[in-house]
């Protein structure tokens, strides 16, 4: 009796678990080995996709991959075809777009590494026949962390993932894989929106519409920027009626780089409202041998 109650108990906790999170389509996962259900276009996935943790094989960390197989725009290793942790580089570029499939779940969640230029190098949603600008890796690394894509309001809606790489320089690849539908997110909570239009670079703050402070690890007392990195809050002022506080602020990551000078509002210091950046980096900014212009 205790046996066939633990079995039935496994049973129901097995079915549960596969019940939070699914496959949007076959391969989404990738674990085909194949590119079954995508297509590609440039030359970013000819050996795509890869096969194993290529970072590990390089002994520089973990890619974080989840099953066998996985996207790296940057690597040249399947399994069959050149050797384990051998790289492309940079400079292969293209579009790997998939199968259409039923948004049935809540949330998208996948995992996302490589580089963190947003404009360049993205994961993305065609819904209704319109791209809607997704998530990036949030900072420069090899290693895959949890992503998640809120679409609640597309729920019963047919859509299409694109995995791009337009970028050619340093840290000019994407690693991507595991795509998802769950009934709760896992990592950092992206809105999908139209993409808008900068007028320059830093022009980041409409891109601040794809976050929301309901994140479940959002602080919740103390301010947070919308998205990336802060520091060294100061330059408090009282001024007709609000509390005005200033920051240095790295909008397109979690680590530091250029920075500009966040702000944000508040009539009694616990709630706030975060402005536009209230000065930019200057011109031709060099950080870690890279020009900003």
């Amino acid at each position: 009796m205790k046996k066939l109650l633990s079995l039935a108990i496994c049973c129901i906790l097995t079915t549960s678990t596969f019940a939070a999170s699914e496959l949007l389509f076959e391969n989404s996962d990738f674990e085909k080995g194949t590119l079954k259900n995508w297509t590609p276009s440039g030359d970013a996935w000819k050996t795509q996709p890869t096969q194993g943790d290529q970072a590990a094989a390089r002994k520089r960390g973990t890619n974080n991959i989840q099953g066998k197989y996985w996207i790296g725009s940057n690597e040249s290793y399947n399994g069959k075809e050149g050797r384990a942790g051998a790289r492309s580089g940079d400079a292969p570029t293209g579009r790997l777009v998939s199968k259409k499939f039923k948004i049935t779940k809540p949330y998208i969640t996948f995992r996302i590494g490589g580089g963190s230029d947003q404009s360049l190098l993205s994961v993305r949603l065609i819904i209704d026949g319109e791209e809607l600008l997704g998530a990036t890796s949030m900072q420069r690394t090899e290693e895959m962390t949890p992503i998640t894509l809120d679409v609640r309001k597309y729920e019963g809606k047919e859509a299409q993932l694109v995995i791009i790489d337009d970028a050619t320089k340093y840290w000019g690849y994407i690693n991507v894989d595991d795509f998802r539908g769950a009934d709760k997110p896992a990592g950092a909570v992206f809105i999908p929106i139209k993409e808008p239009k900068l007028k320059d670079e830093w022009s980041t703050f409409p891109l601040y519409k794809r976050v929301g402070y309901d994140q479940p690890m959002r602080p919740q007392f103390h301010f947070t920027s919308r998205m990336g990195w802060l520091n060294d809050p100061n330059g408090m002022v009282y001024y007709d009626g609000e509390w005005h506080m200033l920051f240095q602020h790295y909008a397109k990551g979690i680590s530091s780089g250029p920075k500009s000078w966040g702000n944000a509002v508040s009539d009694d210091l616990i709630h706030w409202k975060q402005l536009p950046h209230a000065i930019n980096p200057y011109a031709n900014v060099k950080w870690n041998h890279l020009t900003f212009a």
